[in-house]
């Protein structure tokens, strides 16, 4: 299967992590999974991903620890699409996501469809530029 369809999703809240893990892998992705950003790095260090989903916040709290996830795969030039799935969509996060790196910032609520699109979109985007 081509790495093209090979993602990482990054959410501590279980239930969304395995919806997410579900609805992509029945729509033909493979699909890791992360609960936080230990483990994301982890799998990025393993595996090779055409796109990541995180979250903002992985962990109860005021984090944003989904920007140590991009900019850790922004510092190693990871050529990863990148997605930022956050309740917090306030233009100052916005802007603080694009200058982490950020491909695309989609607030939530968010249907798994629309997700699906972005990340099609994201690809088919990438796919183009290198040929």
């Amino acid at each position: 299967m081509s790495r093209q369809r090979h993602i990482l999703i990054v959410d501590d809240d279980e239930p969304v992590l395995l919806a997410m893990a579900e609805y992509f892998t029945h729509h033909g992705f493979t699909v890791h999974c992360a609960r936080n950003v230990r483990e994301a790095e982890t799998l990025l260090a393993a595996n090779h991903f055409a796109t990541v989903i995180t979250d903002l916040q992985l962990s109860a709290g005021n984090d944003r620890q989904g920007f140590d996830l991009i900019t850790y795969i922004r510092q190693r030039r990871l050529p990863v699409c990148t997605i930022l799935l956050t309740a917090d969509g306030s233009p100052q996060v916005e802007a603080e996501a694009h200058r982490c790196g950020v491909d695309v910032f989609l607030g939530k609520p968010q249907s798994l469809s629309e997700v699906e699109q972005t990340v099609r979109r994201l690809l088919a985007s990438r796919h183009e530029s290198h040929q």
